[in-house]
């Protein structure tokens, strides 16, 4: 088998990768035509037409980087520069343009065997897919920076234990004050990390991980990550049981979320209102495995105050919503909550606002249960690097951002590696013809290029060298054909931010001294 990557993988790669981003485009456009310009809507746009632009580059297609940013980039500009009133004929421009830029990547695989090709999806036949991959799209518009920020924030608060360890012990105010610092950092990282991962799953695209939680453990987390429900909702207004449950957490995270952004949004402005929810078990009312024969129910809803009381259980359940308006939500939520064995139903209450029921297989109730909140992280320690008298390894970064090459170059020299740094795939070339290199460690997506472009030079030049991908981006965000090339060609690919420990043993296990 040849170890050379070849210009149909990559083209292959671009395709596929290229129609799932232009359905994005299409998805993100449609609302943007419909909602008016809105910031998040423009940003959103940025990140697919920039993604689609650096993989044409990298696959040679410099035509269709061009049409993006000559004829589609400008466009959105203009109306967000000039916070245009979308007309018919604005509306019109736009789709012909985006369907041309399909037409184009289509005929860009024209070559390739009849089975490679993807055939794009019409701007007619799109509908609802469409729709919710624009969805999913929105809600992670600022991902990639979020996790370039969380990973220097993560490598800052590493190197802080070094500091302290070269604090004098004759100033224990200073040091007192780094650490309180230091797990502070620590402690907001971790807060923002369960955000982003909560923010990604909004994608749809989870990976199903199914474990044993509790569900007051579950609902409580969510409320101190997202505040949702609002905060006027306080845990001891949680009537909920305690109990096991068997699913997804971050996907009924995902649920409870959603569900509770469609009440906010149906509440006429103005009303006082209360969070409600209440918690009942079925026994024996659920096919599941012995453990969890039981059904718990969860109803949600927005109380005006003043409302008489009422029996949330006695209401009749549908699965269609009765607010059309925004049903489309409602039946990507129910759509997800399958995924885990969960089944979404709503009612209309006396009141006239709506209530949500959320039935899940469960365990045996528990009579008690602890709540002692959540343990902060422990200080990440640097390990001290082993006085060597020279590198033994070279091991070259190629990454765009400044401070994470500096983050990863001082983590690794200490180590006890070489290290030498690159911004450009051209720094990078330079760099390799100067020296000995034993290991590259490259980003995926660099500002105007991508590193599977120095991936495939070097397959052909220097097949023996092996690359560890880095990017901030999730795996589920990355099309499969990227992923099997990167499972292909590379020894390794890690995510922002990457532990101390996680990127030493990597490269040990690639590179040992």
């Amino acid at each position: 088998m040849s170890n050379t990557i070849t210009e149909k993988e990559i083209l292959l790669a671009f395709s596929k990768n290229s129609n799932q981003k232009v359905i994005e485009l299409n998805g993100i456009a449609n609302v943007l035509l419909k909602e008016g310009a809105k910031p998040e809507l423009f940003d959103a746009l940025s990140r697919t037409t920039s993604a689609m632009k650096t993989f044409a580059i990298t696959c040679h297609q410099h035509h269709i980087a061009e049409f993006i940013s000559k004829m589609i980039e400008p466009d959105f500009d203009r109306i967000r520069v000039e916070n245009l009133t979308i007309t018919e004929e604005i509306k019109s421009a736009l789709k012909e343009k985006i369907s041309k830029l399909k037409t184009m990547i289509k005929d860009a695989s024209k070559d390739m065997p009849a089975q490679d090709n993807i055939e794009p999806l019409s701007l007619q036949d799109e509908g609802m897919y469409s729709l919710l991959t624009s969805i999913g799209q929105l809600s992670v518009w600022s991902f990639h920076e979020l996790m370039n920020a969380l990973a220097k924030v993560h490598g800052y608060t590493e190197m802080l234990e070094d500091v302290y360890q070269h604090v004098p012990d004759n100033v224990p105010e200073v040091k007192s004050e780094l650490k309180t610092i230091q797990e502070k950092l620590i402690s907001n990282t971790a807060h923002m990390t369960g955000i982003i991962n909560r923010i990604r799953a909004l994608r749809g695209k989870t990976k199903i991980n199914i474990k044993e939680h509790n569900i007051r453990d579950i609902v409580k987390n969510i409320q101190e990550l997202t505040q949702q429900p609002p905060k006027t909702l306080n845990w001891s207004a949680l009537h909920i049981p305690s109990v096991n449950v068997q699913f997804d957490q971050i996907i009924f995270e995902q649920i409870w979320v959603h569900l509770w952004k469609l009440l906010g949004e149906w509440q006429n402005p103005g009303t006082l209102i209360q969070s409600m929810c209440f918690g009942k078990i079925d026994p024996n009312k659920s096919n599941q495995n012995n453990k969890f024969m039981n059904l718990l129910s969860l109803y949600i809803w927005l109380e005006p105050n003043g409302t008489a009381k009422f029996d949330p259980t006695k209401l009749n359940y549908s699965t269609q919503t009765p607010q059309a308006d925004l049903a489309y939500v409602f039946h990507f939520t129910s759509k997800i909550a399958q995924r885990i064995s969960a089944n979404i139903t709503c009612a209309k209450a006396s009141f006239g606002g709506v209530v949500f029921c959320i039935s899940i297989p469960c365990g045996e109730l528990q009579i008690t249960h602890s709540e002692t909140g959540y343990a902060i992280p422990q200080p990440l320690h640097i390990s001290k690097m082993n006085q060597k008298e020279g590198p033994l390894k070279n091991i070259l970064i190629l990454d765009d951002e400044k401070d994470l090459r500096t983050i990863l170059s001082l983590k690794i020299s200490k180590m006890g590696y070489g290290v030498s740094v690159a911004s450009t795939i051209a720094e990078a070339t330079q760099m390799l013809e100067s020296k000995k290199i034993d290991l590259i460690i490259s980003d995926l997506f660099l500002t105007q290029e991508s590193g599977l472009d120095l991936l495939k030079k070097m397959s052909a030049t220097s097949p023996e060298i092996p690359f560890i991908f880095i990017t901030g981006a999730n795996e589920d965000d990355i099309s499969k054909p990227i992923l099997d090339i990167l499972a292909k060609y590379s020894k390794g690919f890690l995510t922002k931010p990457i532990p101390t420990q996680l990127l030493k043993e990597t490269i040990e296990n690639i590179l040992p001294l």
